[in-house]
């Protein structure tokens, strides 16, 4: 985030230009100029401090050379820099800072020069609102709100250092919730939270770990209806599961573990001892698994989910006999 120069008021003056009912008009080291109102040799009251090229530097009241109280500084090119509270040279209290460009920056409450308190940051490219709540020295602190470029929230709850951390809500860009739960050095969640499908729905519920579905959890169809839940590790079931078909009959119950497909891509597929069935419910397999298929000593039933079709031993998914 940009930090804002603070102009430091304190003139040494070189030479004393005009003097009328203690307004003074004073050249500057810099060569610039101040004319004002002046007490002990120093801007004391209210006056206006120029730069060497006759653009206003900084109009509004001052102490002991420095600006405090209200005023306003400029640019060199002569655009708005900043309006409001001024405390000993610096930006202190309510004011509105302004990017080179002309586009808002910042609106709020500064201390010591740096945003603190509560107040709201815009982008220089656009003008565009980012952030809303509280600032500690510049960045986003405390309670606040993200938005994107749209005007639509993008995240809202505890900010760290300009980043989501702690408790809070993410939103997608259609705005329905994304995310809900703690989050840890951005967005990423971090301990027990929730997941959501794009448009609403729950997606997942439960344990994760930078961002990851890591330990116990719950996993969604769009419909509602339970997909998985159990152990998972890497977005994935993984260890002791119970799956589900679309339509809320159980699918599988067993262990499950991590494979690589023939792409590359990651997949949870049955292994060790688990149950079977199909989508009535009905028993098609009990025993044990090996990258999903019938591996091992197992019992496979007939179409009545009663009947004994095959018992004994399996390899790669085919009865070898008993």
């Amino acid at each position: 985030m940009k930090r804002l120069l603070v102009i430091s008021a304190l003139i040494l003056f070189s030479s004393v230009c005009f003097s009328q009912n203690n307004v003074q008009t004073f050249k500057t080291d810099s060569g610039g100029k101040y004319v004002g109102e002046v007490s002990n040799n120093l801007p004391n009251g209210k006056g206006i401090m120029y730069y060497a090229n006759g653009n206003k530097e900084y109009e509004g009241m001052f102490k002991d050379g420095q600006f405090h109280g209200t005023g306003t500084s400029y640019f060199e090119n002569g655009k708005l820099e900043y309006a409001g509270q001024w405390k000993e040279g610096y930006m202190d209290g309510y004011g509105e800072a302004y990017w080179e460009n002309g586009f808002k920056c910042y609106e709020g409450t500064f201390k010591d020069g740096f945003f603190d308190g509560v107040g709201t940051f815009y982008r220089e490219k656009d003008g565009t609102k980012k952030y809303a709540g509280e600032f500690k020295d510049d960045y986003p602190n405390g309670q606040g709100t993200f938005y994107y470029l749209d005007g639509k929230v993008e995240y809202t709850g505890q900010v760290k250092d300009d980043q989501p951390n702690g408790p809070g809500t993410s939103y997608y860009k259609s705005g329905s919730i994304e995310y809900a739960g703690n989050f840890s050095n951005g967005y990423k969640l971090e301990g027990y939270g929730t997941e959501y499908y794009d448009g609403g729905g729950k997606r997942y519920e439960g344990d994760f770990v930078n961002g990851i579905w890591e330990g116990q959890g719950v996993w969604y169809y769009q419909n509602g209806n339970i997909r998985a839940k159990g152990e998972f590790s890497k977005d994935l079931p993984c260890g002791q599961v119970v799956r589900y078909y679309e339509n809320g009959v159980k699918k599988y119950e067993g262990t499950a573990a991590l494979f690589t497909d023939e792409e590359g891509k990651p997949v949870s597929s049955a292994q060790g001892y688990g149950v079977w069935y199909d989508e009535n419910g009905k028993l098609i397999y009990k025993g044990n698994f090996k990258a999903g298929k019938f591996d091992g000593y197992g019992t496979s039933y007939k179409e009545d989910g009663v009947t004994i079709e095959h018992q004994g031993q399996w390899k790669d998914g085919d009865f070898i006999g008993k």
